[in-house]
């Protein structure tokens, strides 16, 4: 990890610490903005890890798991769909050297409250939870990255040294352009207070599965991924994937081939048990719950991933059928400003 944070910390530039110091308190901030007490609001740590000491030490159990053997969609619990009905989240869309994407559509995408960095607005409040708990329990992160147009991957890229190749994707090959990753640093890094620094980051290691967010570059993954260790990338998938797979250390490659190669995953988290099968579409349908509450991503390998909340007895967890777009073209787009470009090469973005 020392490796990783020096080369890593190197790029943070001084313009984006001071930024930082002005900003940062982004945990309060946005409290704020949203007319929210931020010490009364805290959403704790649920179902399988245990919040963390002062040390940043925690425990984490291994959640249960079953594998229901009928893999048949009967039809007084589920019908079939037609997926262009259905919004995809896209929470689940693999990116990788093999799987590239296109960049989110600019309008499904909010600022914060510094106006310095994007993230998908379906997000937001969860990002602003995630960096709440952590400063609760006294540690303060920032933003030092997060949405990045085509544009600004090609350039980061390209100027790109050796030393730092491994942290760099190609252009359309990052989860920046999903605008559901942000790059993390502990605020403690301005002050230069590594054993808080360490301890923030295993905080927010060992406790973003609880907010729906994982890390996504693991170390020891890195022949899977294709990306060395960032122990600063965190990933919105949403839960229960979240937990899941931060619980057991498994990357997003491992946890989509489970899901391909098995009927269903069974994930029970606090007091709710959730339902999770990928599928391919036959003649543009899959098989969708009846009753019981649901959403849906397309994976980016051909399949779709469907998470039902079993016994929820609720409506669609789909707000809309709209799918949150990814659009090729936003670069030439006039809804991503300059300026946005120019902030971010302000706060000292890094590069992956």
């Amino acid at each position: 990890m020392e490796t990783a944070k020096k080369i890593y910390l190197g790029v943070i530039s001084l313009a984006a610490a001071l930024a930082v110091i002005f900003s940062l308190k982004l945990n309060v901030i946005e409290g704020i903005a949203r007319n929210t007490d931020t010490r009364n609001t805290i959403k704790e740590p649920m179902g399988n890890t245990v919040p963390v000491a002062a040390s940043g030490e925690s425990q984490v159990t291994t959640t249960a798991e079953a594998f229901p053997e009928d893999n048949t969609f009967p039809s007084s619990s589920y019908r079939l769909a037609d997926v262009s009905e259905l919004k995809d989240t896209g929470y689940l869309r693999l990116i990788n050297l093999k799987y590239k994407t296109d960049v989110v559509d600019p309008k499904y995408l909010k600022k914060t409250v510094n106006q310095l960095h994007e993230v998908r607005e379906d997000i937001y409040d969860k990002l602003v939870d995630f960096m709440e708990g952590a400063s609760y329990y006294g540690y303060d992160a920032f933003i030092n990255s997060s949405f990045r147009s085509l544009k600004t991957q090609e350039e980061l890229y390209n100027e790109a040294e050796d030393s730092t190749k491994n942290w760099v994707a190609k252009p359309g090959e990052s989860e920046h352009h999903t605008g559901l990753a942000v790059d993390l640093i502990a605020l403690s890094e301005t002050t230069g207070d590594e054993a808080l620094s360490e301890a923030t980051y295993s905080w927010l290691e060992s406790n973003c599965g609880d907010y729906g967010f994982i890390l996504r570059y693991i170390e020891g993954k890195e022949n899977i991924t294709g990306i060395d260790y960032e122990f600063w990338h965190f990933r919105y998938t949403g839960l229960p994937h979240s937990v899941y797979m931060m619980d057991r250390g498994l990357v997003m490659e491992e946890y989509i081939d489970i899901l391909h190669n098995n009927k269903f995953l069974d994930i029970p988290y606090g007091n709710d048990t959730y339902r999770v099968y990928a599928v391919k579409a036959s003649e543009g349908k899959i098989p969708v719950p009846i009753n019981d509450s649901y959403s849906v991503s397309s994976d980016n390998t051909g399949y779709w991933v469907v998470t039902q909340k079993l016994n929820s007895s609720g409506e669609n967890d789909e707000e809309s059928k709209e799918e949150i777009k990814q659009d090729q073209n936003s670069d030439d787009q006039g809804t991503e400003s300059e300026e946005t470009d120019s902030a971010n090469e302000d706060s000292g973005e890094t590069q992956e």
